[in-house]
């Protein structure tokens, strides 16, 4: 025959936390807050924003899995709105004046250009020279004004 003790399954008591006792107080009002919205509506219907940002706020605070789990919301919807979507956007001012630089015309790395027209021919090699000189160029040389 064995003999009970007083305070046998205290040990299991003292391990195992009440569930009650392991969500905090201010997200116990919120699920009841949710619970009483969630009474005169009907399933499915979308929460209101105010209830998802208080959402937030406590898993901000407390954990995204044990406030989806207390308050029964997605969990995916929850993160979201817990994880800002750029947080370097939102620490770094945005610049006042921006410099746009002009791209710099490529020079032609070598040609030959060879121009023949009312009985005058005439051929220009060149290194390093831009399209805008070349076209300069054989119109200058190129005038009837010489």
């Amino acid at each position: 025959m064995s003999v009970g003790l007083p305070d046998e399954g205290k040990e299991d008591r003292l391990m195992k936390p009440d569930s009650s006792s392991a969500i905090p107080l201010e997200m116990e009002q919120a699920r009841q807050e949710l619970e009483a919205w969630r009474s005169t509506h009907r399933p499915r219907c979308h929460i209101p924003d105010s209830l998802w940002k208080r959402a937030a706020e406590l898993a901000s605070q407390h954990g995204l899995y044990l406030t989806s789990r207390t308050l029964r919301v997605d969990y995916m919807r929850l993160k979201k709105l817990v994880q800002p979507t750029s947080p370097e956007r939102k620490s770094t001012a945005l610049p006042r004046f921006i410099e746009l630089m002009a791209p710099t015309v490529a020079g032609i790395a070598e040609c030959v250009v060879e121009l023949e027209g009312a009985g005058r021919r005439m051929r220009i090699q060149m290194k390093g020279m831009g399209v805008a000189e070349l076209v300069g160029l054989s119109r200058m040389v190129w005038s009837d004004k010489s």
